[in-house]
């Protein structure tokens, strides 16, 4: 099998999912994506779509589909094949996590994709620390349920996808930050 360069990191809002791509990123050596970052970037412009894209995610929405599989799949296209590359917080829809399987499959990249499993209380309590660091609004009771409704809904069916392919391994993310990480080392065998 050849070595693994492509990961994917997923997990409720505020599990820790940027934190431990970050970390992985500086072991590896390897690049971070999150769709997030991406989203917001457009979001500041004053373009119509970022307008847009701002009043989807003040409200906690997820992105549709195919707007976030475009982002991803622009990025994957982009690489050559030793290339490490990161996701974080990218992949959040069962579509988007068939479609991400058939496109690194095609490239020939095989995946790890890493679940951080966390408590709704231990993400409740990490995203109002964010809120004021980030400028976001998860500090708004009714933003944080509908983050968590849409993760509910949409993102553990792609989690589950992954699981039947074989891919996934999961991680408690309610462990402190250098405890996950070496847990994740401990799979990835680092």
């Amino acid at each position: 099998m050849p070595k693994t360069h492509t990961f994917l990191f997923m997990g409720a809002p505020g599990s820790g999912k940027g934190t431990q791509a970050a970390l992985l990123a500086e072991r590896l050596g390897g690049r971070v994506f999150t769709s997030g970052d991406e989203f917001r970037a457009l979001a500041a412009s004053q373009v119509y779509v970022g307008r847009r894209l701002r009043e989807s995610l003040e409200a906690g929405e997820l992105m549709p589909a195919w707007f976030a599989s475009f982002v991803f799949e622009k990025t994957l296209l982009a690489l050559e094949p030793q290339e490490t590359i990161i996701f974080g917080g990218s992949v959040r829809t069962k579509d988007e996590a068939e479609l991400f399987h058939e496109v690194v499959h095609w490239l020939g990249r095989p995946y790890i994709a890493i679940y951080l499993e966390a408590s709704e209380a231990v993400v409740a309590q990490r995203l109002q620390a964010q809120a004021g660091k980030e400028g976001r609004r998860d500090d708004d009771q009714s933003v944080f349920h509908k983050r968590m409704e849409e993760f509910n809904a949409k993102t553990l069916p792609a989690v589950d996808f992954f699981r039947t392919c074989g891919t996934l391994s999961i991680v408690n993310g309610d462990e402190p930050i250098e405890t996950v990480q070496k847990n994740i080392h401990r799979i990835l065998g680092l």
